[in-house]
């Protein structure tokens, strides 16, 4: 069996160490080759496919028992044709894998119902809330209410889209504030895969989560995925962790 929230919640409260990088349809398309940009407005280009590339394979060799990277559960995205395709082009084994919407606020496949497919999110959330760690988030000024949510300790901003393009500099800037046993926070598209890589390799028993467009709907007020339920449902589940001034 994969591996659940209810486990990454526990290793947030224990200290223990947990990386977690999704490699969705756009990740995947793009190390194929494909022209274009995902649905966020990310360019496929060289310097990320290649970037990309390097950083699955990384995954696929390091060893550590605490790295996954997101399974997919449909046919279309990870551990799918497309999938085997890039490992198979470029001589990579399959990495450890953990379910996609492992930090996700997402609703139950195939259902009418407004219920969260992932029941332990407000566990996950509130051992961040509490846990004594020092918490970076990276992302963009659209997700900035995360640092009030996460009572993150800094926020790294990043432009909305093609960030990759300056890739030095915000690595620097990322690099700069991790501490021994900080957890990392990445909402900043396909290039966060290739930065947990690289962090990883200077701080190999750093916490980093790839948490992608999770939390959006409550950040932003708005959409940027199809999901049935809406905004005050989302909110209403996080209510009690939510500032008076939300």
């Amino acid at each position: 069996m994969l591996m659940d929230t209810t486990e990454v919640t526990k290793r947030i409260i224990s200290g223990q160490q947990i990386v977690f990088a999704k490699f969705g349809d756009g990740e995947i398309l793009c190390m194929l080759g494909e022209q274009g940009s995902n649905c966020d407005g990310d360019s496929y280009t060289e310097k990320l496919r290649n970037m990309l590339i390097s950083s699955l394979r990384f995954y696929s060799v390091c060893n550590n028992p605490n790295v996954f990277i997101g399974h997919w559960p449909g046919t279309r995205a990870l551990h799918s044709v497309e999938l085997k395709e890039v490992l198979d082009k470029y001589n990579i084994s399959l990495p450890k894998l953990a379910r996609y919407h492992l930090i996700m606020n997402h609703d139950c496949v195939n259902s009418d119902m407004k219920v969260f497919d992932n029941p332990n999110m407000y566990d996950f959330v509130k051992s961040i809330q509490e846990t004594r760690r020092k918490k970076i988030v990276f992302s963009n000024e659209n997700n900035k209410k995360l640092q009030l949510l996460f009572k993150a300790d800094s926020y790294i901003v990043i432009p909305p889209r093609n960030w990759v393009v300056d890739y030095d500099n915000y690595f620097e800037k990322v690099k700069s504030e991790i501490t021994d046993g900080c957890i990392l926070f990445t909402a900043g598209g396909q290039g966060s895969k290739a930065l947990i890589a690289d962090l990883l390799k200077l701080f190999p028993g750093m916490t980093c989560l790839d948490i992608g467009a999770s939390f959006d709907l409550l950040c932003q007020k708005r959409k940027t995925r199809m999901r049935p339920h809406d905004y005050e449902t989302e909110k209403s589940y996080y209510k009690e962790l939510l500032p008076e001034n939300w």
